[in-house]
């Protein structure tokens, strides 16, 4: 009995070793054949980093390229201000002097009729303003021209329109304004803040003479 309960447990043991040696060639081969795969898959992988390191580097390539088109625009607009700077600058240096011998220096834009004062960088207490520039009719100052300058007495020319919005407000010294009959229009606040002396010197009944009025501003006839 005892032996044949020892030939059966040593059947039963050669057949779990049996099984378990099974298993493992089994298991063997399904790790033979899985390698290779993945050996191919790294070889894709490598291949697939490959492109993409070079996609990365055309597009780093291309950023590149449109930065230096972006500063090579903006380089170009710089010149081009600078260069009509110039021009208006060559433009303005046939104007006459001020009274008190210092240059006269007039930013300005054309408006299809004449010229339009866009500013004045200059440090007289006197301006006359010139009837022309470079050849053509100013007819008009700018919103602000003038504004918070320090001038006492400002002439200005025959043939100007319009006098535009706080163009002279905040001149606190200017106490004398010559206008002339063209005057046809004196935007809003075009002389507030200035002094408490102010007059204007105009034409009787002219646009200049009748906004004085509304405004209280003392008139001396032309």
């Amino acid at each position: 009995m005892k032996k044949k309960m020892m030939i059966k447990f040593k059947s039963v043991y050669a057949l779990l070793l049996s099984v378990v040696l099974s298993a493992a060639l089994l298991l063997g081969g399904c790790m033979t054949s899985v390698q290779p795969r993945g050996g191919g898959a790294e070889g894709g992988g490598t291949s697939g980093e490959t492109t993409v390191t070079e996609a990365d580097r055309i597009a780093a390539l291309e950023r590149q390229l449109e930065a230096l088109r972006a500063e090579q625009a903006s380089r170009d607009e710089a010149y081009e201000a600078r260069i009509r700077e110039l021009e208006r600058a060559l433009s303005a240096s046939d104007a006459p002097t001020a009274a008190d011998g210092s240059e006269l220096l007039f930013t300005y834009e054309e408006n299809g009729q004449g010229l339009t004062l866009t500013g004045w960088n200059g440090t007289a207490k006197t301006l006359v303003i010139p009837q022309t520039i470079g050849g053509k009719a100013v007819t008009a100052i700018a919103d602000g021209a003038f504004r918070n300058c320090e001038l006492e007495r400002v002439t200005v020319p025959d043939g100007v329109r319009a006098v535009g919005w706080f163009a002279f407000s905040g001149c606190y010294r200017l106490a004398s304004v010559s206008l002339p009959a063209s005057v046809e229009s004196i935007g809003y606040g075009a002389f507030e803040h200035c002094s408490s002396a102010l007059r204007f010197t105009c034409p009787s009944g002219s646009y200049a003479a009748k906004y004085a009025a509304s405004y209280g501003i003392p008139t001396s006839a032309q």
